[in-house]
């Protein structure tokens, strides 16, 4: 198949890591959805009485938070925000992780609720979760996307991000074969870097 040379955002193409401090692959992710921050507050033509045409446009010098939304599907045993970011250890050779150690951001945590360490029972507990993440310790996620040639062309970092609603419903039904969870993300302001 010939090169393209337009972006190719599925197909592989693309792939979304997470974490705090060190980050791994977002395990079992069915779609993502990024919506930047609009403005604070709204453009204003400057149009002085008895001008044909505003002189100038005054533009808001702030910019709202942007929302992630993320679909993953649940794993056995867990909920869909824990199956999420349940990487742990060494990432496996050849993974997109490379081979640096990398840890959950549930590491640690202990659900007063719960059946076991690093894993938040319910959204309350996620909230706790965040809180208690201090420091260099932001939650972060990076999209990398893959050129043409495969390798990676430009990586997008979204800063400061805090899990702001998990929509966790259930439905059980004879012939349903999946489960999903939606996870909401908000972010203060995304970095960017290109590679190729």
């Amino acid at each position: 198949m010939a090169t393209t040379h337009v972006r190719v955002p599925g197909g592989g193409n693309t792939y979304l890591q997470a974490g705090v401090g060190s980050i791994g692959d977002i395990e079992f992710l069915a779609n993502f959805n990024d919506s930047p921050g609009g403005p604070i507050g709204r453009a204003t033509a400057i149009h002085p009485i008895g001008s044909a045409y505003p002189i100038e446009i005054a533009t808001p010098y702030a910019q709202d938070h942007g929302t992630l939304t993320l679909t993953v599907w649940s794993t056995w045993g867990t909920d869909g925000w824990v199956s999420a970011f349940l990487y742990t250890g060494i990432a496996p050779s050849g993974g997109k992780s490379g081979t640096s150690k990398i840890t959950s951001p549930w590491n640690g945590y202990v659900s007063p609720h719960g059946f076991a360490i690093g894993q938040p029972v319910d959204l309350r507990e996620v909230f706790d979760a965040q809180r208690k993440l201090t420091g260099d310790n932001n939650f972060v996620i990076k999209k990398f996307e893959l050129g043409a040639d495969g390798e990676i062309a430009r990586v997008k970092t979204y800063e400061n991000c805090v899990i702001v609603d998990i929509g966790a419903n259930e439905q059980v039904r004879n012939d349903q074969m999946e489960q999903q969870v939606t996870i909401t993300i908000w972010y203060t302001h995304v970095t960017v870097a290109k590679t190729g």
